[in-house]
């Protein structure tokens, strides 16, 4: 049965509603009251009356019964009075108490979450104070711890969460877990733009779940990364190992399971106490030698693997290695320095490779540069398809002129859906073929089921892509992000989707971290103090559960209709999609392969519909490597009068973008992982 959400309206009426049954609610206690009190009236009259026909009857005993009727009735008026006004005073205290406390909680959630400032905060509570009982700094509102312990080690200062602190928190979402996997992230982030000033926060983030969250184990914060690795690491290490040998978290016993360190290239060279990226033997995964052409270079193709045992037999060998400087303090915990380190797609490929290739058409050799008057094309097509972006999308298509401030979700977007359809007709076949042996191999790895048919040919494809970047770049280009493509299929087999192993969720939460800082004074225990006032938002919620039930909502009565009588919604929302009737969220792919442009969803008897159109025509957009609707992508054309179509007949969503007179359609990866 298809679930539907509330329209604006429909919830303003169920308020109404709701308001004036509790005003009825009200008057009928307050109707009560009057009642009860009339009675009493009543009672203490009757006993006036009775006094008075007593008096009659009985003169010698008149006064004293008169009197102490009277005394009693007042006596029991005054306590019922008393214990009446007492529990209203008491019900209005508590109802006011828990408002001021909801609204305290509603504040301290407001602030947190926009980040406001200690001034703004007392100046807002200056202001309410004057009419709720509410702290009058924001330090007791926020709960702001007021000393922050840091150790020192010998060029920063640190300070230590726990592994325990973050599982914890998420105990809502471990509950239906026996086993949990966890990767770590280790990275440098520089505070601020005029000094040196830098901080090396230890994430970590439990990937066997849904959507879960990075959180904070330490972070160390100097001017410079830690000058010793082993003191670093030191609390982190006995850390993992109180976990490993007592996994009980929030009283239940998990199952611990060490996954990944997901990090940079310069970070993994210093965990790892091997040679830099750019030296001689800095690749982490082949023994090969490189050679050097003004930068260091990798260009064989199949040189000796290197393997975890090559680090554990190291510890006591005392000859010298070409890789290996010193003993990893990691091996304590018994981490692969191969298996466990995998090769970070978004540094290595979006950062790396996208950007260099993209460098050398728009800045490169007069060789490979583009003309003028292509870079202008090219400009004007990215800029055109930034009205098609889907929502899902975190940044729209901008200019080659803004490249130098590029974020990694523009050039993996660039990689993934916008790049082939732009560069056709603007680079040579033999540049444009090449690029895209890129994008069909990374698109593959992305996507759990092609993953099962196609990782052997995306291997393929990266070595091929490798091995022409000597012959159409020059052999100066096969630098190490270059020449680590051909390993990256090993790490795909280990982990599947490169997803997996992606740094991009661990670059936003140190994206947020960073605003946390108001001044450059003491920035690490600034930095802590903010994750310790928003322990209690910390906490996880459970995610949805996968459903295939789409919600409908933005109930309107535009049309069209076709006849398909019923409540007409503008927006449908399902599990990783969200699709709207306006351009660039209307673009739909149904099982049977058809790709239609939605125009309305009408609910009808507890079923969904599409109204829309569809293409007519439809032909793979590119034949090299190989046909690009062996992959679900097509060029399209001609649409079809309107038409309709059930939700159930639903397989994905995808982006259209203009290419001449028609249009390319490409699947959104994210949709489903199953899609085809």
């Amino acid at each position: 049965m298809m679930k539907c959400k509330l329209s604006k309206r429909q919830r303003d009426l169920k308020l109404k509603k709701a308001v004036d049954e509790h005003m009825k609610d009200i008057m009928r206690y307050e109707s009560r009251q009057d009642k009860n009190e009339d009675m009493i009236d009543t009672d203490f009259h009757g006993t006036s009356e009775n006094i008075s026909i007593s008096i009659d009857s009985s003169e010698e005993d008149s006064d004293n019964q008169s009197s102490s009727s009277t005394v009693y009735d007042s006596d029991y008026m005054d306590k019922r009075e008393d214990s009446e006004t007492k529990i209203e005073m008491d019900a209005m205290s508590n109802i006011n108490s828990q408002n001021v406390s909801n609204l305290a909680n509603e504040l301290r959630t407001c602030f947190i979450k926009h980040n406001v400032t200690h001034t703004f905060i007392n100046d807002v509570l200056q202001i309410l104070g004057k009419h709720h009982d509410l702290p009058k700094d924001a330090r007791t509102l926020l709960d702001t711890p007021g000393m922050i312990e840091t150790k020192d080690l010998n060029n920063g200062q640190y300070v230590h969460f726990g592994i325990h602190y973050g599982l914890e928190k998420q105990l809502t979402l471990l509950e239906n877990l026996s086993t949990i996997k966890l990767s770590f992230n280790i990275d440098g982030l520089p505070l601020f733009k005029s000094s040196s000033q830098q901080a090396w926060p230890i994430l970590c983030l439990v990937n066997n779940i849904q959507n879960s969250k990075p959180f904070v184990i330490g972070i160390f914060s100097g001017h410079s990364k830690p000058d010793n690795v082993s003191k670093y690491l030191f609390d982190f290490i006995q850390d993992v190992k109180e976990l490993l040998q007592n996994p009980v978290i929030g009283g239940k016993t998990f199952e611990i399971l060490i996954d990944a360190f997901i990090c940079d290239a310069p970070a993994r060279s210093y965990l790892k106490c091997i040679k830099n990226h750019n030296g001689y033997f800095g690749c982490e995964r082949c023994t090969q030698k490189g050679k050097w052409l003004g930068r260091m270079t990798f260009s064989e193709l199949n040189s000796p693997k290197r393997k975890d045992e090559d680090f554990s037999n190291r510890i006591n060998v005392d000859s010298p290695d070409e890789h290996i400087i010193n003993p990893s303090p990691l091996l304590d915990i018994n981490v692969g320095l191969v298996s466990m380190f995998p090769l970070d797609y978004m540094h290595l490929v979006c950062l790396g490779v996208v950007r260099k290739l993209i460098l050398a058409w728009y800045k490169g050799s007069l060789r490979i540069r583009l003309s003028s008057s292509a870079k202008t094309n090219l400009n004007q097509s990215l800029v055109d398809c930034s009205k098609y972006s889907p929502k899902e999308f975190q940044r729209k298509p901008r200019s080659l002129i803004e490249i130098d401030s590029w974020k990694a979700t523009e050039f993996r977007c660039f990689l993934l859906y916008v790049g082939p359809v732009v560069l056709k007709d603007i680079l040579l076949p033999d540049y444009y073929n090449h690029f895209l042996c890129l994008h069909l191999a990374i698109r593959i790895m992305l996507n759990e089921k092609l993953i099962e048919d196609y990782l052997d040919y995306a291997e393929e494809l990266l070595c091929y892509f490798v091995k022409h970047c000597k012959t159409l770049y020059g052999e100066e280009f096969v630098v190490y992000n270059v020449h680590s493509l051909v390993h990256l299929a090993e790490d795909v087999r280990r982990y599947g989707s490169l997803n997996n192993i992606s740094a991009f969720p661990f670059e936003s939460y140190l994206g947020r971290m960073k605003k946390l800082l108001r001044t450059p004074h003491k920035p690490l225990q600034q930095i802590c103090k903010r994750l310790l006032e928003s322990k209690d938002l910390y906490e996880h919620k459970k995610v949805r559960k996968h459903t295939v039930i789409p919600l409908a909502s933005s109930l309107h009565f535009s049309g069209p209709t076709l006849k398909c009588q019923g409540v007409q919604y503008k927006e449908i929302e399902g599990h990783n999609f969200k699709l709207k009737v306006k351009l660039a969220n209307n673009c739909i792919m149904l099982k049977n392969d058809k790709i239609i442009l939605a125009q309305n969803f009408i609910c009808k008897e507890n079923q969904l519909f599409i109204i829309g159109q569809e293409f007519l025509h439809k032909t793979s957009f590119y034949s090299k490597p190989c046909e690009s609707s062996t992959f679900k992508i097509y060029n399209v054309s001609c649409l079809s009068p309107l038409n309709c179509w059930s939700v159930n007949e639903f397989l994905c969503k995808g982006i259209l973008l203009p290419y001449k007179t028609s249009n390319v359609f490409l699947p959104l990866l994210h949709c489903y992982a199953n899609f085809y």
